[in-house]
């Protein structure tokens, strides 16, 4: 009843001819690191009808340069919760908490006068109620 699942991803963008040539092209289009790691345990015996899980997802810094200015997000790490409960084959119970520790953080960083930094969404959560009709 335990399941584990990882993700990385690397990208870099980067001028491939020029004066820039070798240097960042887009150093807010997304992070250089970006990893995700999660997990969910259904409990055994009398509790076999409740799963709980948890992911951490985290990325490294990203900044945006714009004319003589810079804007920087450090790298940061947010972490999910659920627990979910199956009352029978029909219906499923599922509570998830979204940034458990209400980090604070940017979505994206950019030095777009029309503004393109997006703060992250804080701790929130939503419970879900499935109904399956047979």
């Amino acid at each position: 009843g335990w399941n584990v699942q990882a993700g990385y991803t690397y990208a870099r963008s980067e001028y491939i001819d020029g004066e820039h040539k070798g240097q960042s092209f887009s150093t807010h289009t997304s992070p250089a690191h970006m990893a995700k790691l999660g997990t969910t345990y259904r409990l055994p015996g009398k509790w076999q009808g409740l799963t709980i899980g948890s992911s951490v997802r985290t990325q490294s810094k990203t900044y945006s340069k714009g004319d003589g200015f810079r804007i920087e997000q450090p790298a940061f790490a947010v972490v999910d919760a659920m627990a979910r409960y199956t009352v029978n084959d029909q219906v499923t119970l599922q509570l998830n908490v979204n940034n458990l520790f209400d980090r604070n953080y940017y979505q994206t960083v950019s030095t777009n006068v029309h503004g393109s930094n997006f703060i992250g969404a804080g701790r929130n959560m939503m419970l879900t109620l499935d109904y399956r009709f047979q």
